[in-house]
């Protein structure tokens, strides 16, 4: 899950790079947090410990 959620966060940073190619501003960086906000990307995933 960790992988998933470092490539979660790469997509958040094209995402962002995208806005701001396509000169969107603010628009672009509003997008990008909602984006993040909504789907709880780069918050801390608490995940069980898995047994080993």
């Amino acid at each position: 899950m960790t992988g998933v959620r470092h490539h979660l966060v790469d997509f958040l940073g094209i995402l962002d790079g995208w806005g701001q190619r396509l000169g969107l501003g603010r628009r672009g960086a509003v997008l990008t947090e909602k984006v993040d906000r909504n789907f709880a990307i780069s918050a801390r995933w608490d995940l069980p410990a898995t047994p080993g």
